[in-house]
């Protein structure tokens, strides 16, 4: 774990200030969600500091923690398997609607029931955090599931897709207009936004479960 947290200052600034710069990051879908900013020389005045000088570790970690719950993960997932469904239920493949293969079945109750258990724990997380704010565990065991959960999602939707699913987001024969292809680019920076899968493991190991750090 950190062994020092010093040094570091949370600050609020206007985006339009001399010196700040945006420059888009792309994904492989060429969407557009993060920015890199750099700062050149930029002067931000003292009573634009949240929180203390050099505590500025603390305050980041509050927001990254309240962003970890996982509640807008879990509401999202519910809705895109909620479209697969609707498009199993409408789809017919081999003279047979894909909603009657057994396959299909289990795989979108298998869903349904991980699904289920984000969303409780995303809720019970935000409860936890209601209660006190300093938790940390628990919301990064639900951005680990809900993130690796959301990449399990597209990828199974384009199995069930099939070769249909691969079009391109927007494409007029795409089922569901790409949407999957579409998620299936974009999910896995959920894994890495906000603390990577194996950052969110280490806080489960070293801070929930008390395992020895390796140095």
């Amino acid at each position: 774990m950190l062994r020092s947290t010093g040094g570091l200052t949370y600050f609020l600034s206007e985006m339009n200030r001399p010196g700040i710069t945006v420059r888009p990051l792309h994904f492989m879908n060429r969407a557009h969600v993060y920015n890199e900013v750099f700062f050149d020389s930029v002067r931000i005045p003292k009573r634009n500091i949240v929180g203390q000088v050099n505590q500025g570790w603390y305050v980041t970690m509050a927001g990254v923690d309240f962003g970890r719950s996982g509640t807008s993960g879990a509401a999202g997932l519910k809705r895109d398997l909620e479209d697969l469904i609707r498009f199993c239920q409408e789809t017919e493949r081999n003279r047979q609607m894909l909603a009657k293969n057994p396959i299909v079945r289990n795989k979108l109750a298998d869903l349904a029931v991980a699904i289920e258990a984000a969303r409780q724990w995303a809720y019970y997380v935000a409860w936890l955090q209601s209660k006190n704010p300093a938790v940390a565990t628990e919301p990064a065991a639900s951005k680990y599931f809900v993130t690796e959960l959301q990449v399990r999602l597209a990828n199974t939707g384009l199995e069930i897709m099939g070769l249909y699913g691969t079009l391109k987001y927007g494409t007029k024969w795409a089922p569901l207009r790409g949407k999957f292809e579409h998620m299936c680019q974009l999910n896995l920076g959920s894994t890495i936004g906000g603390g990577t899968t194996e950052i969110q493991k280490n806080l489960i190991a070293w801070m929930g479960l008390q395992l020895p750090s390796i140095r």
